[in-house]
């Protein structure tokens, strides 16, 4: 409907129907907020496809953990449980398995933990005796299901992990099981889950990590190369290409191999603290002694007070870590970015930078505390005693007092923090959440600023969860979904009018492509065939035949003005060829004409949930004249003022009504109000769709004639009568195919018929339409 409604400007054909859908979602970014679930922290959000065909956050599932249990997002709430309908025979157990696999939970856990829960959410005192009656509702609460705390989720496919404190478990197709097989994770602690890309599963435990390909398990440990079997955070780049951060520093797993450490070979003739300061940007003197104890240790050269030339030293990743990993992400160039507990640390392969750390020569001993106080005065007495431990950490400094004559590290920023999640931002660069607020690092400017979207800048992200240009952020105590705006194209091809000519017709070819940060651009053209006609002569002889058409190219820009309003303007220039090659007389010019013309309008989505107000006015611009100026011809100059209600709107079915106004400007103000308003064509419709795949329209629009008493000069002078109009009225029909990006739509205007008119013009009009969106 997006092609004929002001208020819903949702594809490419905006740029002719309303440029200020350029503004709104899906043609620009959308955020929504999805506030927060039952309990006091969000602990993790996970995002698992569902059988939608759609190809944006709406075809995934929203789960979110919190300390209250897990929960689904439907709709515009968050549900906290299955619900099932019984049918006929079924008892409260047969119920319960078609939720659960009752080879993966045992008869205690179901007896002494599940039935009971599920007893109580729906005020049952005691298990019902044989069969419930039909069409009884039941509740089975996630929380019956899960023991334990939820650490993490993750969401696959159709899938959902969820990781507890006492064991792993997975949802299939609203179907729970729990993962006790042999060599399994059993009821260790989950801290974290990935999988890559042929879908083996990383479950990080404070007892190593698993690995889970087909039915088999696979554990790593310390003893293969770990830097310690507490995992913090996981992340795969590829299939059996994994990150994992643990308390004492990352590891990569390559193939079977973990590597915990990298070669270098230091450049020029350098000693150890030399070969330190070209890996690592370290200035405190304590630091740069530890690394380079702890290189030579591993290289085994305690004899040797440099490295050897040309020797490939071996170099650990802990190192650069005095606390614990906290998040990993890989970014298109291969940079690996890590944020711990004391900062934001990136590693290009050779090198390691450090950010939000300064360094300052301590000219006199003085107690950390002291320095810290003096430092910061107005900090109070808890951020003191975390500063001094971080000053401690960060400089591996055991005793309490900075020596004088010494280099020592300070925190300078927010990057200096604990780093609580890293992810690709929607533009390309890198979003990095601390405990002070979200950051974002532009890597043309290489610099980090605050990220100024959605609401994050002050928020502690918790976690992002990614799927392509859909994100989900998890600031613990709301759920944030970020949408992309989606590129499209549009082709339309009309037959126009065939009761009053069979080769008139009209072709559009529109697109669009979001900008973030500056919104939408969108070019179109449109080409109108006004057939073929006769070339005369002064005594009606014809000299020929010519064609007459009219092109219009458009450029267009739409953009939000606030969360509710979008506005956009159209530049449009005008060739007009209603006569070409065709002289008349003694004239020496053609008649073909070139003008210009804007187009623009606004949209509002107002408080009231699915209610949208749209107008736009098109064509403003000079008249245009073929020959001779003073025969200029104004140019169809037109307002229209609509509404859109999505009455109906649920993850399968879908009810929208529309109504549009349209008024020609050409003498407006020239009647009066009334005789203005009865003038304007009105438009109603209605579309309902199923699983966003099929949608079906109807629609009626009514044209009013005016009959005047007794010539048609007389209009505007003539006082308001009723009589004196007669409504003509069409009714349409429509249809339309979805599948993921691409769009089918379909409209015809059925053969009607008016008993003084006769069959009307607007007859047998048909519409095709295709629309991509990637």
């Amino acid at each position: 409907m997006g092609e004929a409604f002001v208020a819903i400007a949702d594809d490419p054909t905006a740029t002719y129907w309303n440029p200020a859908g350029l503004g709104q979602y899906p043609l620009s970014s959308q955020w929504l907020d999805l506030g927060m679930p039952p309990g006091e922290r969000v602990v993790s959000v996970a995002a698992d496809r569902t059988g939608l065909i759609d190809i944006d956050y709406k075809s995934f599932d929203v789960w979110a953990a919190t300390d209250a249990g897990l929960f689904l997002r439907k709709g515009r709430r968050w549900v906290g449980e299955e619900r099932y309908s019984t049918a006929e025979g079924e008892t409260m157990t047969d119920a319960l398995f078609h939720f659960i696999s009752e080879e993966s939970f045992d008869s205690t856990a179901i007896n002494e933990r599940i039935i009971p829960a599920v007893l109580s959410a729906n005020d049952m005192g005691e298990l019902p005796e044989g069969p419930l009656r039909p069409d009884t509702r039941l509740n089975i609460p996630f929380s019956a299901l899960i023991d334990g705390n939820i650490t993490a989720l993750l969401g696959a496919r159709r899938e959902l992990w969820v990781g507890t404190d006492n064991g792993l478990y997975r949802r299939v197709r609203g179907r729970w099981e729990r993962l006790n097989q042999a060599g399994g994770p059993g009821t260790n602690h989950v801290t974290a889950l990935s999988l890559d890309d042929r879908d083996f599963l990383y479950v990080g435990t404070k007892n190593g990590l698993f690995v889970l390909s087909g039915s088999r398990w696979r554990r790593y440990t310390t003893g293969d190369g770990l830097p310690s079997n507490e995992i913090t955070t996981l992340y795969t780049t590829g299939h059996r290409d994994i990150w994992a951060g643990t308390k004492a520093g990352p590891a990569r797993l390559s193939g079977e191999r973990w590597e915990s450490s990298f070669k270098f070979e230091p450049t020029g003739d350098v000693d150890w603290h030399g070969l330190v300061r070209q890996v690592f940007p370290l200035h405190g003197d304590k630091a740069i002694e530890h690394a380079s104890a702890e290189i030579i240790a591993i290289n085994e050269q305690l004899d040797r007070q440099r490295p050897a030339p040309g020797t490939r030293v071996d170099i650990p990743f802990s190192i650069a870590f005095p606390s614990a990993v906290t998040a990993i992400f890989v970014d298109r160039e291969n940079t690996v970015w890590f944020g711990t507990e004391m900062g934001l640390k990136s590693f290009d392969g050779t090198r390691w930078q450090v950010f939000g750390w300064e360094s300052e020569l301590i000219e006199e001993e003085i107690s950390i505390e002291n320095w810290a106080r003096a430092k910061w005065p107005r900090a109070s007495e808890n951020l003191i005693k975390n500063l001094v431990r971080a000053l401690r950490y960060q400089n591996r400094i055991n005793a309490q007092v900075f020596d004088a004559g010494k280099t020592i590290e300070f925190p300078s920023s927010p990057l200096s923090g604990h780093i609580t999640a890293i992810e690709r931002a929607p533009d390309g660069d890198l979003l990095v959440g601390t405990e002070f607020g979200t950051m974002v690092y532009d890597y043309k400017k290489a610099r980090f600023t605050y990220y100024d979207f959605g609401g994050l800048k002050d928020d502690q992200l918790v976690d992002v969860v990614r799927h392509g240009n859909e994100y989900w952020y998890n600031t613990g105590d709301r759920v944030a979904v970020y949408s992309k705006g989606k590129h499209g194209l549009s082709f339309m091809h009309v037959q126009w009018l065939p009761e009053l000519a069979p080769d008139l017709y009209y072709e559009f070819l529109g697109g669009t492509t979001f900008l973030e940060g500056w919104g939408t651009v969108g070019g179109a053209i449109t080409y109108i065939n006004t057939g073929s006609n006769e070339w005369t002569d002064e005594d009606g002889t014809v000299l020929g035949t010519f064609s007459s058409y009219e092109l219009a190219a458009s450029a267009v820009y739409g953009t939000k003005v606030t969360d509710n309003l979008s506005t956009g303007l159209a530049f449009k220039v005008i060739y007009s060829a209603l006569a070409k090659g065709v002289r008349v007389g003694m004239e020496q010019k053609e008649g073909v004409a070139t003008t210009f013309a804007v187009d623009g309008g606004i949209l509002y989505q107002t408080p009231l949930p699915g209610l949208t107000l749209g107008a736009a006015v098109q064509n403003l611009g000079p008249d245009i004249h073929y020959i001779d100026a003073a025969q200029a011809d104004p140019l169809p100059r037109n307002l229209k003022a609509g509404l859109a209600l999505r009455a109906l709107d649920t993850d399968y079915n879908k009810l929208t009504i529309a109504a549009d106004i349209n008024k020609s400007l050409i003498s407006w103000g020239d009647d009066t109000f009334v005789k203005e308003f009865r003038e304007a064509v009105k438009n109603i419709g209605i579309e309902y769709t199923y699983a966003n795949f099929i949608s079906l329209r109807g629609g009626y629009m009514i044209d009013y004639d005016y009959i005047p008493t007794v010539s048609s000069e007389i209009i505007r002078n003539e006082p308001y009568s009723s009589d004196h109009w007669k409504g003509i009225h069409y009714f349409t029909l429509g249809a339309g195919l979805r599948f993921r990006n691409f769009a089918f739509d379909f409209g015809y205007i059925p053969p009607q018929e008016d008993e003084d008119e006769g069959k009307l013009v607007l007859s047998n009009i048909l519409r095709y339409s295709l629309s991509i969106a990637f």
